[in-house]
């Protein structure tokens, strides 16, 4: 079983239809951050900060496939 909840920030990504319509499929709420108040969500910004550095920079991708293979490869 999945969140009742997931702590967001208001980016473009986050605030999409597609991702509101997943949100409501999945009975999760989204909890969005107050604009301009980045710590309040501060694990994840570092989390994501950490992966694209040490995981997906270093890469080169040339189809979506292969940025799931590295993501699940484990």
């Amino acid at each position: 079983m999945g969140p009742n909840a997931i702590s967001i920030d208001n980016g473009p990504e986050m605030t999409a239809q597609a991702f509101a319509d997943r949100c409501s499929e999945n009975q999760v709420k989204p909890d969005y951050i107050q604009p301009g108040k980045p710590n309040q969500n501060a694990y994840i910004e570092l989390f994501n900060r950490t992966y694209r550095i040490e995981v997906l920079d270093p890469q080169i991708f040339s189809t979506h496939a292969q940025v799931r293979d590295i993501n699940w490869a484990g």
